[in-house]
Formats: C-alpha cells, sequence, structure tokens
C-alpha cells in the first residue's frame, strides 16, 4: 500500500477536508481502519466508464483524530448490504457541517 509522503494528519479540520470532495468531484474519499493503520484513502474516477484513475492517494491519520472523527459523529461507516461497516467511513452530516461552520486556515501567505 503507498502513501503519500506526509506527517500523518494531526487536525479534524484538515481530515474534514480530505474526506469532502468539491461540487462535481468524482472521487471517493474514505477513512479506513486497516489492522494497525489508520488513513484517507481517495479514489479519482474518470473516463468513459467512470474508472479509477490511477492509485489512489493514501494519507496517513493520527490515532487520536481517528478517534475523534468516529466517536463524534463527523465519519459515520458505510452502509452496506445489510449492515453498516466499523473499518470503513465517510463524512457525515455533522462532519460537512463542521466544515461550513470553522473558518479556514490562514497560511503565512495572506
Amino acid at each position: 500500500m503507498r502513501f503519500i509522503d506526509q506527517p500523518p494528519i494531526t487536525d479534524i479540520t484538515k481530515a474534514l477536508l480530505k474526506l469532502s470532495g468539491e461540487f462535481g468531484d468524482r472521487s471517493q474519499r474514505r477513512l479506513h481502519k486497516a489492522h494497525d493503520q489508520l488513513y484517507i484513502e481517495v479514489t479519482y474516477y474518470g473516463g468513459h466508464y467512470d474508472e479509477a484513475i490511477g492509485s489512489p492517494d493514501r494519507f496517513i491519520v493520527d490515532p487520536r483524530i481517528y478517534k475523534e472523527l468516529v466517536s463524534s459523529g463527523m465519519v459515520e461507516g458505510i452502509k452496506e448490504i445489510g449492515y453498516t461497516s466499523e473499518t470503513e467511513f465517510e463524512i457525515s452530516h455533522y462532519g460537512k457541517e463542521h466544515l461550513e461552520l470553522t473558518p479556514p486556515e490562514k497560511d503565512g501567505n495572506e
């Protein structure tokens, strides 16, 4: 499994931004718990048959951020036929509201 070479995500808002796509964005964004790995996976789709384009981007998530996202309800388990996943999550309505109410961080250039 290939991960983006960055430090783990340690901020709730940054994690939610990775989990939310822009309007019209053709991607699948999920928070995963696989064995000892906690990560956000972004898979991009396109082309005539809407197939995956390249390998997904994976971003490691700090365990405290993972726990807070799940326990606060900012992400929800993926609903499958007959069950809800406890290891694969997407941003919830509450998580989207949190993003709308949280002002974007300013970087040193503003």
